[in-house]
């Protein structure tokens, strides 16, 4: 993946990276959600600490061998959720209000964010 591409979908640096936007950029590029992230990891996009807790993560979870996500190849406009989901996750904007701009409920923003833990 192009460096360019990926800090133009996930930013220039993160401190996380929610599975929802792992899923997007996986149904677009047909790439695992584990390459993402290596290639993110390898482009100082995400921190050692959040690459290592992913991995761990993925370990627990059984996602090396089958991940959670199935490629369906599907292609829509996502920009809005990726910077909603940047804005939250880097706490720009609160969560409340995350879901307010989404038209959510709390409860709802709050599982499509939940990423790696």
């Amino acid at each position: 993946m192009p460096k360019a591409f990926l800090e133009r979908e996930l930013m220039k640096k993160r401190e996380q990276i929610s599975l929802w936007e792992l899923e997007e950029i996986k149904q677009i590029y047909g790439i695992s959600i584990q390459a993402i992230v290596k290639r993110s990891h390898m482009l100082g996009i995400v921190s050692d600490f959040f690459y290592r807790n992913f991995q761990v993560m993925l370990n627990r979870k059984g996602w090396k061998k089958k991940e959670p996500i199935d490629y369906e190849g599907r292609e829509e406009a996502i920009r809005f959720k990726q910077l909603l989901h940047y804005g939250v996750s880097e706490e720009i904007v609160t969560l409340s209000r995350g879901a307010e701009l989404s038209n959510q409920s709390l409860i709802d923003l709050r599982k499509e964010l939940k990423a790696t833990e």
